[in-house]
Order: C-alpha cells, then sequence, then structure tokens
C-alpha cells in the first residue's frame, strides 16, 4: 500500500471511530438507552476494532520515515515516563491513605460510582499529555 491510499485509510478508519463515538456519547448526554448487541457480539465487534487498529498502526509505521519513528519513540519514553511520574504518586498516596486520597480524588472530579473507568482515565490521562509535550519538544528541536 503506498503512502497516499495507507492515509486516505487511516483518515477514514478515524473519522469513522470519531463519528461512531460522538453519536454514542451525543445519545448517552441526551438520555437515551442504547440497543443491547449482546455479549459476544459486543465482544466480537471489540475484538475487531482492535485488530484494525493494530493493523492501521502497523502500516502507518511501516510507510513513517525515520524521523517521524524517532520522534515518536522518544516523545513515548521521555513523555510517557513522565506522565507514569504522576501518577505513580496518586497510587501511592491512594494506597497509604486507605483509599481516602482516592475517594476524595474521585470526588473532586464528580466520579462518584465509576473507580475502574477513573483509575483506567488517571493511568492513561498523564502519560499522554506527557508524550504530546515531548513530542512536540522534539520536533522543536530537530528542526
Amino acid at each position: 500500500m503506498d503512502k497516499r491510499a495507507f492515509h486516505i485509510t487511516g483518515t477514514i478508519y478515524i473519522v469513522i471511530a470519531m463519528l461512531l463515538g460522538g453519536v454514542i456519547g451525543f445519545l448517552k448526554a441526551s438520555g437515551h438507552q442504547l440497543p443491547s448487541l449482546g455479549t459476544p457480539l459486543l465482544w466480537g465487534m471489540i475484538a475487531l476494532l482492535i485488530v484494525l487498529a493494530m493493523a492501521v498502526s502497523i502500516l502507518w509505521w511501516r510507510a513513517s520515515d525515520e524521523a517521524v519513528r524517532e520522534a515518536h519513540k522518544w516523545a513515548w519514553f521521555w513523555g510517557g515516563s513522565c506522565g507514569l511520574m504522576v501518577v505513580m504518586p496518586v497510587y501511592f498516596l491512594s494506597v497509604a491513605t486507605g483509599g481516602e486520597f482516592g475517594e476524595s480524588l474521585m470526588a473532586y472530579f464528580n466520579a462518584h460510582g465509576s473507580a475502574f473507568e477513573f483509575g483506567i482515565m488517571t493511568g492513561l490521562i498523564p502519560p499522554i499529555v506527557g508524550y504530546v509535550i515531548a513530542w512536540g519538544i522534539w520536533w522543536l528541536r530537530h528542526r
């Protein structure tokens, strides 16, 4: 697959995912009950999306030049590591206080009843923000 075809395919995949996410978010926010797909079908769709996302990622990586690859490797190492340095104290403070710190943090963000989701996002957001910052720094230094 040439670079142009790959970028078009990736863009279509991202646009479809964003539209689907937007529709689901709108329906949930406006109080609509989403139709139940059934557990096997839902897991099948999730597995298919993961496989497609990995395929697009592999194709993108193969189509990328060395500078782009190096920028992403550097950003994930340094930015992701710095982001995890934000996450770890939250974890240790929560454990040290018997969960009180985590509960107060969830209360601050109005996330009661969503401990699992809140924990996932607490672990993901700081490394991703760190990655974006480090990626920008890498490109500013190498341009």
